[in-house]
């Protein structure tokens, strides 16, 4: 009974050594099984996220490239005026007279010359005969200092003329003035209105204007002495003294229309919007080009932004394919020692 005791006992030990080494067994394969599944998926997982990032980098690294193409500093674009631009769009009156006093007018004689000859082709005939001026009034009028001053401005800046040649001094700026003036005074709408001067009538015209008059009026001085008992109250003499009064009087006389200025009037304020359009486009030109270059200098900022990103999602591909090789040589391991252990058993 003792020895079959002893071998009940036995066998009931290795039956309980036997399922146990079943249950870690069956244990051992499930984590296998589970640590080989989270390895797969860390292996995709790495994959994908790799190439995510060497795309992204890619296309960042082309886009920054391709923001740092061309110049970033924009020059000015040249401006050029047409005759349009200096012809009268509305009647204005008549502000400034010409001088009578001869000056230097300060241009050149090829300015001197165009200038004379453009006024007694185009606009002496309109002249009336109040308004006659001489041709060194003429000179004087048009090409004021202010005017010449306005000019040498605009000399040497992007601006260009006829055939698209540019303007590179205060002579060619003027001659180029000129021969705009001289091209819109025979456009419709100049010519109407150096006509209309020409054929103004006389109107009678009245005005309220103040005057003043002298007046003698009684009033009692109560410093005189001249008269008898002049101690007595009221102390003084009744006297005379006189008077500045002011009164109002209609004056009326013949004169022609303000609102239409004269042709030499009209030939100074054409070269007037000449220098004033140029110098307003020229200013427009050159802050469209400071926007313009403010706009690429940022561009190319964000470009090197964008390439920095690009390095950055560069060195996290390095990195996830570092972690995939880590896991596939992990992986590789532990299969090639798996084929050891069956190859042994």
């Amino acid at each position: 009974m003792t020895g079959e005791t002893e071998i009940d006992n036995e066998v009931f030990s290795e039956l309980k050594l036997s399922k146990r080494e079943n249950i870690f067994a069956a244990i051992s394969a499930k984590a296998n099984a589970a640590e080989t599944n989270f390895l797969t998926l860390l292996r995709y997982a790495a994959l994908a996220m790799a190439s995510l990032a060497l795309i992204s980098s890619a296309i960042l690294l082309a886009l920054g490239s391709f923001q740092q193409l061309g110049r970033t500093r924009v020059e000015p674009e040249t401006v050029a005026l047409v005759s349009d631009d200096v012809v009268p769009t509305k009647l204005e009156p008549e502000t400034v007279q010409a001088s009578p006093e001869q000056r230097k007018s300060g241009v050149s004689q090829d300015v001197r010359k165009r200038t004379l000859l453009i006024y007694q082709s185009k606009f002496k005939a309109f002249q009336r005969p109040d308004t006659k001026i001489t041709e060194q009034e003429v000179v004087d009028f048009i090409w004021s200092a202010d005017r010449i001053e306005k000019f040498d401005a605009l000399s040497g800046q992007q601006l260009v003329g006829k055939d698209n040649k540019a303007l590179v001094d205060r002579n060619s700026t003027m001659l180029d003035a000129l021969a705009l003036v001289e091209t819109a005074s025979t456009t419709g709408d100049f010519n109407k209105q150096l006509i209309a001067y020409r054929n103004a009538k006389k109107v009678n015209v009245c005005n309220d204007e103040v005057k003043t008059r002298s007046r003698t009026i009684t009033s009692w001085d109560s410093t005189a002495t001249f008269c008898p008992s002049w101690y007595n109250e009221p102390i003084g003499c009744n006297s005379t003294r006189e008077i500045q009064e002011p009164y109002v009087d209609k004056v009326c006389e013949m004169k022609f229309p303000e609102e239409i200025e004269s042709p030499a009037q009209q030939f100074a304020s054409a070269i007037q919007r000449y220098a004033d359009i140029a110098d307003s486009r020229l200013v427009a030109s050159r802050i469209a080009a400071d926007e313009q270059t403010a706009n690429n200098q940022a561009r190319k900022l964000e470009g090197i932004s964008h390439i920095s990103t690009s390095g950055t999602l560069f060195l996290l591909f390095l990195g996830v394919m570092f972690l995939y090789l880590f896991v596939a040589l992990e992986r590789h391991h532990r299969n090639l020692r798996l084929l050891i252990e069956k190859r042994e058993e």
